[in-house]
């Protein structure tokens, strides 16, 4: 499993891809296969829809080349984004048939990813849009496409203690909603 590849190294594969070569895909497919599966799971919580929704992205992923697609920042950002973008999508078209009672208790100190996966994703934007400042839609936009806390600290222009001070809060206040839902 090769996911931290190099951007440059990403856009190569990428464009192999465009070019025709098939190869390509199937390794994209295998080096991001079971990194983007753990998002996955981390916001459906079974395996099942968790390879459903890998199975999507994927699906996604090779129109879009077909389609032509270039590439703005690096594969991996397009893959995770899709990947949470396709759980959430998901999520929501279970959540007439998921009823929150039906959550399993998470341990009192919830990661980050479950609280998340735990509350529904219009509420969660309604919620987010109402309780967090920019700075903090900014380091939960990053946190979710798998940014590093040193790199986050770097684009905010701050400290890491700083950034794990706004996650610190973030996760307090999606364990207050998540209380109040459940």
């Amino acid at each position: 499993m090769k996911y931290n590849m190099k951007t440059s190294e990403q856009i190569n594969l990428w464009n192999s891809f465009l070019a025709g070569n098939s190869s390509a895909f199937s390794e994209i497919h295998n080096n991001y296969r079971e990194y983007l599966f753990n998002f996955a799971y981390n916001i459906v919580k079974c395996n099942d829809l968790a390879n459903d929704v890998i199975q999507d992205v994927f699906t996604k992923i090779y129109h879009k080349g077909l389609e032509g697609y270039v590439i703005k920042s690096s594969l991996k950002s397009l893959l995770i984004r899709t990947t949470i973008n396709t759980a959430f999508d998901t999520i929501k078209a279970r959540r007439n048939s998921y009823s929150y009672a039906e959550i399993p208790e998470s341990s009192t100190e919830a990661t980050f990813n479950n609280a998340i996966s735990q509350i529904a994703m219009d509420e969660f934007i309604e919620f987010s849009e109402n309780n967090f400042t920019a700075t903090e839609k900014k380091v939960l936009k990053m946190k979710f496409e798998g940014y590093s806390l040193k790199e986050m600290a770097e684009v905010n222009g701050s400290k890491v203690s700083t950034i794990k001070s706004h996650i610190k809060k973030i996760n307090k206040s999606l364990r207050k909603i998540r209380a109040f839902m459940i």
